[in-house]
């Protein structure tokens, strides 16, 4: 078999454009079950208002196998043009996030929660708290 394993992104092409399955060969046998990776194909749905619902569903059935979550996917969403960029963390958003975890020496979730309380400036208080000096020649500790 010298077919290459699909990418997230052509089976989520394949379920929300093409509505051809990439998963199975041209005889309906699956062969490429284990390139579905269901968090990041709900992951890639939950970008649509009109496929999110269907996201969550898979979520709520995540007992289901990979073949069957491909299968209702396929055939429930209908087919139109989706483009969108992913979702990223704001970087400098994590920067703080860093910070705030740094001065208060807890995880990334208690530390998003302080920042919800924080002021402004609090968090700049925090920031030139925690600001390091030296010269690292542009290397960058963090």
């Amino acid at each position: 078999m010298t077919d290459k394993a699909p990418t997230p992104f052509d089976i989520l092409n394949s379920i929300t454009k093409t509505k051809k399955s990439v998963l199975h060969d041209e005889y309906g046998n699956l062969v490429h079950e284990k390139a579905y990776a269901p968090v990041i194909i709900n992951r890639g749905l939950s970008q649509f208002p009109d496929t999110i619902l269907y996201a969550n569903e898979m979520n709520r059935l995540s007992c289901l196998t990979r073949e069957m979550q491909h299968s209702y996917l396929i055939n429930s969403i209908r087919p139109h043009n989706r483009r969108a960029k992913w979702a990223k963390k704001d970087a400098e958003e994590a920067d703080v996030v860093m910070v705030v975890r740094e001065y208060f020496q807890c995880n990334e979730k208690v530390a998003r929660q302080y920042m919800k309380v924080l002021t402004d400036e609090q968090i700049t208080i925090i920031k030139e708290k925690m600001q390091r000096g030296g010269n690292d020649n542009g290397k960058g500790s963090r």
